[in-house]
């Protein structure tokens, strides 16, 4: 244990680091993870899996080891130590920290795509995790950690999602209670953070339509619009743009859960959307749009959006300086022009698209294509006829 101790310590200063790491270290530290996880029967075990985990926690912080961790399975080893260890938190809150920072790499985060029982135990160390957030900031920081971490495994791959998909009611239930918190408490940072990469990690798993109509359908994720409203009032802008991603990715299943879930109150998530796009981040605004142009597919959506001025908003965005921006509002318009288009004449929807087509010339044919679509639903109305000569 006090050896395992001093390998995690001298990991930790950068020149000690490298010198290891040149002599082996990492799959020694791997190899010592594995060996406690089969062997998790006492309590020194338990002191031994934590600095073995320190060690690689420091080792994986270090381009330079990447590879011999990636060599030495390092990603598989440190999940095999949140079963056997999950009632303590040192072990969690080491190997946590450690996968997190190997999630950010495609070489490390590889052997766990797909792998159902790493997955597994992340997702369990989260749920156990984050349950008793409450009783121990050790647990909150590692909740924060494997929720960073299966976020970033979950917008890899479709094999991963796919292998989450058991874990859609339980992805839903976390990212809709941490949201829950961080609403009900300004002062909570560590809700804050939570529901960041909660969100986000649903936001991830949604992109596969099996977890996607799981999560947007469950009546925890109903709290996004209040979480969004609370994150503009509260100028958290990361917390903002992870939601306003998550209600897009979930805005895909909006024909298929009807009044469920997110769905239940479209007055609410057209308020909501409506504020960001005013926003700075243009990133925010464009994915605001792209969510518009998923709603606008229900036709009860598309009379909510007309009611609260969503229509006019996406009209004004397409003299947006950026261009992903007018593209999002231009393609939401594609569908809002089915019904409804006295309003979009009202607001002048047809010069200013046509003042993208020209804007966009041969040089970005998508954008004109979009615009074009929606010139097109605009001018299908034979009421309109006479004022198509406008154009």
């Amino acid at each position: 244990v006090y050896c395992a101790g001093a390998l995690k310590n001298l990991t930790n200063d950068e020149a000690s680091l490298r010198r290891l790491a040149a002599a082996g270290v990492a799959g020694v530290a791997c190899d010592l993870a594995r060996a406690c996880a089969a062997r998790a029967t006492t309590r020194h075990v338990a002191r031994l899996a934590a600095q073995a985990a320190g060690a690689l926690r420091n080792l994986s912080g270090d381009r330079g080891a990447l590879k011999p961790l990636e060599a030495g399975g390092a990603s598989r080893a440190l999940a095999a130590l949140l079963v056997p260890f999950e009632g303590d938190a040192d072990v969690v809150l080491h190997a946590a920290r450690a996968l997190a920072k190997l999630s950010l790499h495609e070489g490390t985060r590889r052997a766990l795509h797909g792998h159902q029982a790493g997955l597994d135990a992340l997702a369990d160390a989260l749920r156990a995790s984050f349950d008793a957030r409450r009783d121990d900031p050790r647990r909150s920081q590692a909740a924060v950690r494997l929720a960073f971490g299966l976020g970033n495994l979950a917008a890899g791959r479709d094999e991963t999602r796919a292998a989450l998909a058991d874990r859609a009611p339980e992805i839903a239930r976390l990212a809709g209670r941490a949201a829950r918190d961080f609403v009900d408490d300004a002062n909570d940072e560590a809700a804050e953070q939570l529901s960041i990469r909660l969100v986000r990690l649903a936001a991830n798993a949604a992109i596969t339509p099996e977890v996607g109509v799981a999560v947007a359908t469950h009546q925890a994720v109903a709290i996004l619009p209040e979480a969004l409203d609370a994150a503009l009032r509260r100028d958290c802008e990361e917390l903002a743009l992870n939601v306003v991603s998550c209600v897009t990715n979930l805005s895909y299943y909006a024909l298929e859960g009807r009044a469920r879930g997110l769905f239940a109150d479209l007055d609410a998530i057209c308020v909501s959307l409506l504020a960001v796009t005013v926003h700075a981040n243009h990133e925010a605004v464009s994915e605001a749009a792209r969510a518009f142009g998923n709603f606008s597919r229900d036709e009860d959506a598309r009379r909510a959006m007309r009611r609260l001025g969503v229509v006019e908003a996406l009209v004004l965005l397409l003299g947006h300086p950026a261009r992903d921006v007018v593209f999002a509002a231009a393609g939401a318009l594609v569908n809002a022009a089915v019904d409804g288009r006295d309003v979009l004449w009202e607001h002048k929807a047809h010069e200013e698209l046509v003042a993208v087509v020209r804007r966009a010339g041969v040089q970005d044919l998508d954008l004109a294509a979009v615009a074009c679509k929606a010139l097109h639903n605009l001018l299908l109305d034979a009421a309109t006829a006479g004022a198509a000569a406008e154009l």
